[in-house]
């Protein structure tokens, strides 16, 4: 894939969609190859095109935003995820509704942060809404992922019983 993002950026320049869609894909197998230091630049040029092309409410652009808090997550880089997933659940509300199930993972995201800042009883909320909004949806994988977080962060507040009733 760098040398596809490096035929696109001399093709059609560094500005490019394409260009931005190479940025994103290398970014992506970063993720997944357990190095997610190294996606953070390649998200972060993908989402910086991408708003400038297509703006902020782009699904695209939306999708890198996403990618980006989660990797801020992985490398427990809270201070500069927190604000990005705040912008992410405000987006999601507003480009899908808050029914969708875009909006209920960027809750997901969102509560794990506030948890991690210090802010159980916000991430709290975040989560349960997160739970609702994917259980309504069926979403099965990322709703037992979302009732797993809301379990460990209610058991940290010592409300062991109903973090006992998440993983019922």
């Amino acid at each position: 894939l760098g040398e596809v993002l490096a035929v696109r950026r001399a093709r059609l320049g560094d500005d490019a969609l394409d260009t931005a869609s190479a940025w994103h894909n290398l970014g992506h197998l970063a993720q997944l190859a357990g190095r997610p230091e190294q996606a953070l630049p390649h998200y972060r040029q993908a989402l910086s095109i991408k708003q400038r092309r297509l703006g902020e409410d782009h699904l695209s652009t939306l999708s890198s935003l996403h990618d980006l808090v989660v990797s801020l997550g992985e490398l427990r880089r809270t201070a500069e995820a927190l604000p990005l997933a705040e912008r992410l659940v405000a987006l999601t509300r507003r480009v899908h509704g808050p029914a969708s199930q875009q909006h209920a993972e960027a809750l997901a995201v969102w509560g794990i942060h506030l948890h991690d800042a210090g802010r159980p009883q916000a991430g709290r909320e975040a989560l349960a809404g997160a739970v609702a909004g994917l259980r309504a949806g069926g979403e099965s994988m990322r709703l037992a992922q979302a009732h797993n977080n809301l379990a460990l962060l209610l058991w940290d507040l010592g409300l062991a019983a109903e973090a006992e009733a998440q993983w019922a």
